[in-house]
């Protein structure tokens, strides 16, 4: 318990420090990295910075707004993924609001509110009014594969008994910055029993 505080702590000095140092020790022209301390500092473009615990593997990735992303750990196997299943609870969805927006920006993936982080819709590029989307788990499982789609499209996945919606409010480009997507989650409304199927006992 105290080693998780300890690094917990240490990342979040960290994560402050490269708030200061992000522009000036790395050059935006070019992908580069930068050692600070045990961490690592990568810069891919102007918008694209990633911060890793060398000694971990845990990633951070700078967002839009300033903020920095929990990004995991991308150095763990399937197998070691696997066998951490079985410790980790079950992907969950429990939305705080009925209707819950999110902007999301293309090549990036995002948490869906009330899913405690287990729930993430993923974008690929937005190219000419269409965009790849998936909705997948923490443990990579997807709850809806890769599907294109549309600006005023909807889609449904499952998380666990309860279907959901996820509706394509907009697919925007800008011309400064990245393209992202506004994207409403609510329920899926559920069969009325005027249109379920019948059983067979009431066939009979």
């Amino acid at each position: 318990m105290k080693k998780g505080v300890l690094l917990a702590a240490a990342a979040a000095i960290a994560l402050a420090g490269v708030d200061r140092l992000a522009l000036a020790q790395v050059s935006s022209s070019r992908t580069e990295t930068k050692e600070i301390g045990r961490y690592q500092l990568v810069r891919v473009s102007e918008m694209r910075i990633f911060l890793i615990d060398t000694a971990t593997g845990q990633c951070w990735s700078r967002t839009p707004d300033a903020d920095w992303r929990d990004e995991g750990n991308p150095t763990r196997t399937a197998d070691r993924k696997r066998s951490r299943q079985g410790d980790r609870p079950a992907a969950s969805l429990d939305l705080p609001e009925e209707s819950v927006e999110m902007i999301v920006v293309q090549r990036e993936e995002r948490s869906i509110p009330g899913s405690d982080g287990s729930v993430r819709i993923r974008l690929g590029d937005i190219t000419e009014g269409q965009v790849l989307m998936s909705v997948v788990t923490d443990e990579e499982d997807y709850l809806l594969e890769t599907t294109s789609v549309s600006q005023g499209d909807t889609v449904q996945f499952s998380v666990g008994r309860q279907k959901y919606a996820a509706h394509i409010e907009e697919l925007r480009n800008v011309l400064i910055g990245d393209d992202f997507a506004k994207i409403t989650v609510t329920q899926a409304p559920r069969e009325s029993s005027s249109t379920a199927r019948p059983t067979p006992d009431q066939d009979r």
